[in-house]
């Protein structure tokens, strides 16, 4: 392919004549040859055999797919995990609407593979190609549904501006309190420490120690994640925001921090948690009488004839 004699593993495929024609013929042949789903994307950016070999092993490990409910010929519905979890987040929204859509989750890469992806660019475009039902709804010319839960929701516009820039069109995004941090947000942010927070709760809760480092890496890979910008402004996508109206209580802060909480939702209260500095689309904003951390439970009980009706009406 190359027209030489011998390939090191730890030789740079575009150093030794390789190309973007070449590394399409070279990613489809590494998914042949490994049952697996390796992208262009993924020759550009580990370039060697054996670091793209690596990352193939993970993806063969870990399938991001996860029916939660539904039948299969309906129109389905991407549930990207939150922050902290898996998509079992989304199972009781799922059944609520089994009857309408297929709720197929997204779970979350930094629990169940064998390493961690910190930038949102890469974890979005990693879910994508790995999303076998989300490319047959594309090449089928169905609308693509995206929804998500806080972090969930941030991964999943990244995902819907990849997909503008590749031509699709037709895309809802369903938000559950995702917030864009800014600059102001990240400076109030900084004055808690979400670190000792979690040790704190895991400690409080039985866990061992093992656990709780792990708990502490996630989170802070999760916080570079919420980090990053998104790529691009999205131009073509529709979007709705269910936004929360209360202040969290699902945390003790601890009375250091409480004001400092107080300040980020006043901060937040009364705007699009940031939503609309990455749209130039129509975006719907919806109240909710609820916390972050109780949102779903709100919209399972009030909230899914709304959604039922909002996506029937785009049919």
């Amino acid at each position: 392919m190359l027209g030489i004699e011998r390939v090191g593993i730890d030789d740079d495929f575009f150093r030794i004549g390789g190309d973007s024609i070449l590394s399409i013929q070279v990613s489809r042949k590494i998914s042949a040859l490994t049952d697996s789903q390796c992208s262009v994307a993924n020759i550009f950016q580990y370039k060697t055999i054996r670091k793209i070999l690596e990352k193939v092993a993970n993806f063969i490990e870990f399938n991001i797919e996860k029916p939660l409910c539904g039948r299969e010929e309906m129109q389905p519905v991407f549930f990207i995990h939150p922050g902290g979890g898996g998509c079992e987040a989304y199972q009781s929204i799922s059944e609520s609407l089994k009857d309408h859509y297929y709720s197929v989750g997204v779970d979350n890469y930094n629990i169940y593979g064998n390493d961690y992806i910190s930038c949102l660019d890469e974890l979005a475009n990693f879910y994508l190609d790995n999303l076998k039902l989300l490319e047959n709804v594309i090449l089928d010319g169905k609308k693509v549904i995206l929804a998500g839960w806080s972090l969930g929701g941030q991964i999943a516009l990244e995902m819907a501006s990849i997909l503008e820039q590749r031509g699709c069109e037709d895309i809802s995004v369903l938000l559950f309190d995702t917030l864009i941090s800014d600059d102001k947000h990240e400076t109030l942010l900084s004055k808690i420490d979400v670190t000792l927070m979690i040790k704190q709760k895991l400690v409080n809760e039985g866990a061992n120690a093992e656990l709780i480092k792990k708990a502490v890496k996630l989170s802070n890979v999760e916080r570079s994640i919420h980090k990053c910008k998104i790529q691009t402004v999205l131009s073509k996508s529709e979007i709705i925001l269910f936004k929360a109206s209360y202040i969290d209580p699902y945390l003790d802060m601890g009375p250091e921090n409480e004001m400092n909480r107080f300040d980020i939702f006043s901060y937040m209260n009364g705007r699009d948690n940031n939503i609309r500095d990455i749209c130039q689309t129509k975006l719907k904003v919806v109240s909710v009488d609820s916390s972050h951390g109780q949102i779903l439970d709100e919209i399972v009980k009030n909230w899914i004839p709304f959604i039922i009706d909002l996506f029937q009406e785009k049919k």
